[in-house]
């Protein structure tokens, strides 16, 4: 096997993406991924493409859980999202209430998550920098901590610029109307302060090693 064989059935996978051929994509990417793992490559470049593949083919589930490995990336946030919202319709459409309200509380969680990675800021539209390796640590510490907080029983998140009005009004037709706002820097301040003492010491280290040049 070529050093480069699963980047060439990435390209390949690419090709049959651009004629529109996705079941084809799909299928490439999938053996892109168990070649680069089988040489313990690295597989982060091959999972957006095949999450991409998965929505065309609406295997939503798939193209989420693959796109949750590249959190906490503003990209990866709004591709689960966007996978969520897809569930959440297609159970709506199916009239699987059970799968519907999965969807969504899912979604929320989502949401917390990114609202203490991100804060005020509009991972929609991007994050990078600092931002982004203090939303690592911040994620790195919740990894031992399950996000529990749901729409029907905290409300609207504070500064929660992942979830829009649509996601609010498929929530609420899901569990109701709720006037509570959750703050979920409040409820995780141990979490977010241990990241800010841990961007504060890596400045420092940074300081030290400039100063020894």
């Amino acid at each position: 096997m070529a050093p480069n064989f699963s980047l060439e059935l990435v390209k390949q996978g690419d090709e049959a993406y651009k004629r529109k051929d996705y079941v084809e994509a799909q299928r490439l990417y999938e053996q892109a991924l168990e070649a680069a793992k089988a040489r313990r490559e690295d597989t982060n470049y091959i999972y957006s493409s095949l999450a991409k593949a998965y929505k065309k083919n609406k295997r939503y589930r798939d193209a989420y859980l693959l796109s949750r490995k590249a959190l906490p990336t503003p990209a990866a946030f709004r591709d689960c999202a966007i996978c969520l919202r897809s569930l959440a319709k297609e159970a709506k459409k199916g009239h699987t209430e059970a799968s519907y309200r999965q969807a969504l509380d899912d979604l929320y969680r989502l949401a917390v998550h990114a609202c203490l990675c991100y804060g005020a800021h509009d991972c929609q539209s991007g994050v990078s920098g600092i931002a982004y390796e203090k939303a690592t640590v911040i994620s790195q510490g919740l990894k031992g901590r399950q996000i529990n907080a749901t729409f029907q029983q905290n409300g609207r998140i504070f500064s929660g610029g992942l979830l829009t009005e649509q996601d609010y009004d498929m929530l609420i037709d899901a569990f109701g109307q709720n006037e509570n706002t959750y703050v979920p820097q409040q409820e995780y301040a141990d979490i977010l302060q241990a990241a800010n003492e841990e961007m504060k010491r890596q400045e420092e280290e940074f300081q030290k090693s400039l100063s020894r040049l």
